[in-house]
């Protein structure tokens, strides 16, 4: 019985758009699940901390991207993996100290240039890793995610030009 209520549950994890890793490597199947989203989709934008996740595949994969200019990033502050992709072309937003610290949440927003336009976000506790996909196009998560992605990078291109008025 223990056995059926496990398999329905992953069943309805699967069609809510969960996935979870657990154990004591899931670490590596995120990084995993994260390089398939990179290489199956268009335009991406990712909100992160510092970039730590992103281990030589993926920062290769998101290369790639920033070449094709397909890549925006906001993160904190510069890092020697943001410099890499900067060079390769990605559009990297800095917050910096327009915030007091870095933002909670990490997510990514794919396809971000099309209809089909998807909201992964990622939550860890312990060893366990749950990442959770919204596409309907009036779900609330995503309608937020989308307006923070226009506010953040209007806000920062604006603080950037300011800058270089100076």
């Amino acid at each position: 019985m223990a056995i059926l209520w496990g398999l329905a549950f992953e069943i309805k994890i699967a069609k809510a758009g969960i996935s979870e890793f657990r154990g004591k490597f899931f670490r590596a199947d995120v990084e995993d699940h994260m390089q398939k989203i990179f290489s199956d989709s268009g335009n991406v934008a990712v909100f992160t901390r510092d970039m730590s996740w992103a281990g030589a595949v993926t920062i290769g994969l998101l290369k790639v991207k920033a070449e094709a200019n397909e890549l925006s990033i906001f993160m904190q502050e510069e890092t020697e993996k943001s410099r890499e992709l900067v060079i390769a072309g990605a559009n990297i937003y800095y917050y910096g100290s327009s915030l007091d610290s870095a933002i909670n949440t990490r997510f990514t927003l794919i396809n971000t240039d099309s209809q089909s336009i998807e909201l992964a976000v990622g939550r860890t506790r312990g060893n366990f890793h749950r990442i959770t996909r919204h596409s309907e196009v009036d779900d609330p998560a995503l309608l937020i995610a989308k307006d923070m992605l226009t506010v953040f990078r209007k806000t920062l291109e604006r603080a950037s030009n300011e800058k270089s008025n100076v």
